[in-house]
């Protein structure tokens, strides 16, 4: 845990979790560990809506495990404008589902370059980074929020909820009902 305050430096081993034993060394270090521990007990979608409501920000060694795939991609990217314009682009467009060509119209470049670009820096193609871009941003509502699946496959951009079930099931291994019965449940 990250004990954070805009005005003072503060040491990043602020808590400590060893076995049924939990610390923390300040207030903000100890509100951010009992929202961890809830969220272990009652689930994401509890540990979500009370970082919301508290107005916790996680730190910024977590800002991985709270973007997924985005985040992973964009440090893949560092360096390369182009890959980081295009991913910018296609997070901004996850419910358009924007072809290979028009992202490379936007950023002005054309489709095999931007394609060559994507395999030289991230070791796959545009379309299959934008399916994992939309995959991760659908495990976020699955896990997070009550949506119904088919609100949930239109806002990440797939045409059907059987496409992407199927998608979905092939990248976390699981189904989306389950992980949203995993994440309600408090089940990890």
């Amino acid at each position: 845990m990250q004990e954070s305050c805009p005005t003072v430096e503060l040491n990043e081993d602020t808590t400590c979790h060893h076995k049924a034993l939990s610390s923390a060394t300040g207030p903000a270090a100890a509100m951010r560990m009992m929202v961890e521990l809830i969220g272990a007990r009652e689930g994401n979608f509890t540990e979500a809506a009370l970082v919301r409501d508290l107005g916790i920000q996680a730190p910024a060694s977590e800002e991985g495990s709270l973007c997924g795939e985005r985040w992973r991609l964009h440090r893949l990217a560092q360096g390369c404008e182009i890959i980081s314009d295009a991913l910018q682009i296609m997070e901004e467009h996850i419910e358009d589902t924007l072809s290979v060509s028009q992202v490379a119209d936007i950023i002005g470049i054309s489709a095999r370059k931007l394609e060559r670009g994507f395999a030289d820096k991230l070791g796959r193609s545009p379309l299959k980074v934008y399916r994992d871009l939309r995959l991760d941003r659908a495990h976020d509502l699955v896990s997070q929020t009550a949506l119904p699946m088919g609100e949930v496959a239109i806002a990440c951009g797939f045409s059907n909820v059987t496409l992407m079930k199927r998608w979905f099931q092939r990248k976390y291994g699981e189904p989306p009902c389950e992980v949203r019965r995993h994440a309600f449940n408090g089940i990890r």
